[in-house]
């Protein structure tokens, strides 16, 4: 299935918030999969490194259940994905 921007975006920005609502495993896995899918959108149609390096670090912290942290770089994801 191929996925629209709106629809990878959509989702998420919806697993995002309720990881930073709520941080543990399972808002955690949920936000971990949905970065995956927008970064491999970021990197493969976006062709947009630094994004996807912005992802991966999400990553890292999500492990790390540092919601502050990961809200702090969602902002920056927004920013990026606006222009």
């Amino acid at each position: 299935m191929i996925e629209t921007k709106q629809q990878v975006l959509g989702n998420f920005r919806e697993k995002a918030q309720a990881f930073v609502d709520k941080p543990g495993f399972i808002t955690g896995i949920d936000l971990d999969d949905a970065s995956v899918t927008l970064k491999r959108y970021v990197l493969t149609v976006m062709k947009d490194e630094t994004l996807g390096s912005a992802l991966a670090r999400i990553q890292k912290l999500i492990r790390q259940l540092d919601a502050s942290a990961v809200s702090e770089l969602l902002e920056e994801v927004e920013r990026k994905l606006a222009d």
